[in-house]
């Protein structure tokens, strides 16, 4: 069976073929037909396309195929390439005079690059860039990669395509259609932030890592038609560079921007602190010596002193505590150092004698009696020697004075 519809084919095929007499093609008024029609390549291309047609007839047979450009080929056979998407007719003609015109539609052949129309990349706060790319093509784009080979996709309801993220700032972007045609686009260079202290400061340069007591300058600058933004307020910059006075801890963002394309530099100062830190200095007097204390951890403290017999004394130290051997006479003392980075000192605080009067102490000889001193302060020690305190006094009324510590 298998051999019989073989034959049957080859015997239709010829029919194709084979001229017939004039009898028959009196009777012959059926058109021939195209019965295979391939076109290679089937997908997109830049280059040229062939058309290959193959045509049969139930009559008379195929006599010849008409290309497009009309020239003819004799045969059932034909085959012809294009260079251009349109629509292309074949005309089929038997050996009856029966015509059938057949068309082909080429529509892969792409030979128009994709279009970029947009780039923007950002420098986020933190360090990392985005990127992000608006392009089109006549046909269909394939891939988006950065020159740093981040390849980039977008979601069907997106119209750009975006990356976020990146550690390694693109300079430019491939954009890459189905029939291999290329787009490159350069990123623009990103706009510049410098910040500065005034030329009053004691705590120049400016430093992110710094405590910054006063304004910090701001200079805005880009190669291009730059804007800037502190907070949400937005500044044209005419002159660049552009300068100004920041006060207060602010996100400041700057823009450098042609058409259909900008960069964005984002930054941040947070080291403003204008609260004022007091240094209080404090002290107690016990034991022949003074303590003194301060409230800030300053770094590096120096406690200076002055009184009139030691004259004036400068120490550093550590921590927030210090003591030291006196005299019972008038001190004066400071402390400074370092806090927040910025130099700080404390008020001078006065700090008082023990004792206030002249004191003078007698142990007298076994021959004095206690009522010759009966009129004075008189103090027995636990072993029984008698102390006279204050016992040359020109008055002689009742009184009290203290007792000094170094004699407790």
């Amino acid at each position: 069976m298998k051999r019989f519809s073989s034959m049957i084919l080859a015997t239709l095929l010829m029919s194709s073929l084979l001229p017939i007499n004039n009898s028959q093609a009196a009777t012959d008024t059926e058109k021939p037909y195209v019965w295979a029609a391939n076109v290679s390549p089937n997908y997109n291309t830049t280059g040229t396309v062939d058309i290959q047609i193959q045509a049969g007839d139930t009559g008379t047979g195929v006599k010849d195929i008409t290309l497009p450009n009309n020239s003819v080929i004799s045969g059932n056979i034909a085959n012809y390439t294009v260079s251009q998407n349109g629509k292309y007719l074949f005309k089929v003609t038997d050996y009856a005079g029966n015509v059938y015109t057949h068309p082909i539609f080429i529509s892969n052949i792409d030979k128009t690059p994709p279009t970029i129309s947009f780039l923007s990349l950002t420098k986020n706060k933190n360090g990392t860039f985005k990127a992000s790319i608006k392009a089109s093509d006549n046909v269909e784009i394939k891939t988006v990669i950065l020159n740093t080979n981040q390849k980039i996709t977008k979601g069907p309801n997106e119209d750009k395509y975006v990356i976020d993220g990146l550690t390694t700032m693109p300079t430019s972007v491939t954009v890459t259609d189905t029939a291999g045609l290329t787009a490159t686009g350069t990123f623009l260079s990103l706009p510049t932030l410098t910040y500065s202290l005034p030329a009053t400061s004691t705590n120049a340069p400016y430093s992110s890592s710094k405590v910054i007591k006063e304004d910090v300058l701001v200079s805005v600058n880009g190669n291009d038609t730059v804007n800037y933004s502190v907070g949400v307020k937005n500044y044209s910059c005419t002159n660049k560079p552009c300068t100004f006075s920041l006060n207060k801890n602010s996100e400041i963002t700057a823009t450098n921007s042609i058409q259909g394309k900008t960069s964005t530099l984002i930054s941040e100062v947070t080291n403003i602190n204008k609260t004022k830190n007091n240094l209080v200095l404090s002290s107690t007097r016990s034991n022949g010596k003074i303590n003194l204390s301060w409230n800030l951890a300053v770094s590096s403290p120096v406690v200076k002193c002055e009184s009139q017999s030691a004259g004036k004394t400068t120490k550093s130290v550590t921590g927030t505590t210090y003591s030291f051997s006196v005299l019972n006479e008038n001190y004066q003392c400071s402390i400074s150092g370092q806090y927040d980075k910025y130099d700080i000192s404390s008020d001078t605080i006065n700090i008082t004698p023990d004792y206030t009067k002249d004191i003078y102490v007698y142990t007298p000889s076994s021959s004095y009696a206690k009522e010759t001193f009966s009129k004075v302060y008189v103090d027995y020690s636990m072993l029984g020697v008698t102390y006279f305190i204050n016992a040359n006094r020109n008055d002689s009324s009742s009184k009290s004075v203290p007792i000094p510590d170094s004699l407790k």
